[in-house]
């Protein structure tokens, strides 16, 4: 009886101890589980896979959240049009139909006044006075507070030079008269007031743009753009310095799809994409000179850089874009007062 009362305790006394076991598996076997959960975003970008600029942003930050949370945030990268038009790429986060995007907040001026901000005709001439006037001076700041009113958060992924190259030298102030130039938006009330006539044209007919003559002259992006759609067969003279240095190109994020993330990947994405501006800015900048150096040396591009005089006439002219855009919202007219300020800080503005 005895022997048999100690088998049952025992029996008792095992089972317990595999029900706890069993019940501390479940327990943290599921939060483990739920730690290693992975979740998979969708990316659609505004710019071709063939873009330089497409391996080292959008590859390169979908590669450095996957490891940084150990594979636990995958997200799926799409080129322009792959899933959606550029202009809907905007209005896809806001919705939430894809969780991020990238291109360039231009598309979205009505919605975002402060993109007319974002690359203004001969404001900036070095990389650093991009990077202060956006991530010290605030109006990455600014910038991204008009577009959380959209549900979506922004960051900036880098500064772009915009540089023209033309079949025929431009040397002075005076040579613009009449050159037909193939440009887009602001850029293009600037190229008129200059005395040449702005045309419009996509990206894929530069090239036969500048090669049959429809126009003679034609930015996309600065040297590393121009190299990409081989544009020094057609033209062999590179003007500097450049027509703009900003930024145009950003990320968006829907504000719900990142807060449904744990908080440490949450962190994850936003160091990743505030670490990308200083990094692909940087890069921007030795790409930019390197190709320079190339092109000069094995397809004979000579680079023109106009006089200090003429600059200042263009400066001049620069203003009264700015002054422009200015008008188009209170938020604008006081991002141009702290761009006018900084340039007086400087020394390049009275």
């Amino acid at each position: 009886m005895k022997s048999s009362c100690k088998v049952s305790v025992y029996g008792v006394v095992v089972l317990s101890f595999l029900f706890l076991t069993t019940l501390m598996f479940v327990s943290f076997g599921g939060q483990a589980i739920a730690a290693d959960k992975v979740t998979t975003w969708r990316c659609q970008a505004s710019i071709a896979q063939s873009s330089p600029t497409y391996e080292q942003s959008i590859v390169r930050v979908a590669e450095k959240i996957k490891q940084r949370t150990n594979g636990r945030l995958l997200i799926e990268t799409y080129p322009a049009g792959a899933i959606l038009p550029a202009k809907e790429i905007f209005p896809a986060v806001k919705r939430g139909m894809i969780e991020m995007g990238y291109a360039t907040p231009g598309y979205w001026k009505s919605d975002l006044p402060l993109s007319l901000v974002c690359a203004l005709p001969y404001a900036f001439t070095n990389y650093w006075e991009v990077m202060y006037f956006h991530k010290v001076l605030g109006f990455e700041k600014m910038l991204s507070d008009q577009v959380a009113k959209h549900g979506v958060l922004y960051y900036g992924d880098h500064a772009i030079p915009v540089e023209i190259v033309t079949k025929e030298p431009i040397r002075t102030f005076d040579d613009f008269k009449g050159k037909k130039i193939r440009t887009y938006g602001q850029f293009g009330k600037f190229f008129n007031a200059l005395g040449a006539q702005a045309v419009s044209a996509p990206g894929p007919e530069i090239y036969t743009g500048l090669a049959t003559g429809v126009f003679q002259g034609a930015h996309w992006g600065a040297a590393v753009g121009a190299q990409s759609l081989a544009l020094y067969e057609v033209c062999k003279y590179h003007m500097k310095p450049s027509i703009s240095l900003g930024t145009e190109e950003g990320w968006y994020i829907n504000k719900k799809a990142l807060e449904a993330l744990p908080e440490d990947i949450q962190t994850v994405v936003k160091g990743v994409l505030d670490e990308q501006f200083w990094v692909r800015s940087s890069e921007y900048a030795y790409n930019e000179a390197k190709i320079i150096g190339v092109v000069q040396a094995k397809q004979g591009v000579e680079i023109i850089t106009l006089s200090p005089e003429d600059q200042k006439k263009m400066a001049k002219i620069a203003v009264t874009i700015w002054d422009e855009v200015a008008k188009e919202d209170p938020e604008n007219a006081k991002a141009i007062e702290m761009l006018k300020q900084f340039l007086r800080d400087v020394g390049r503005l009275e």
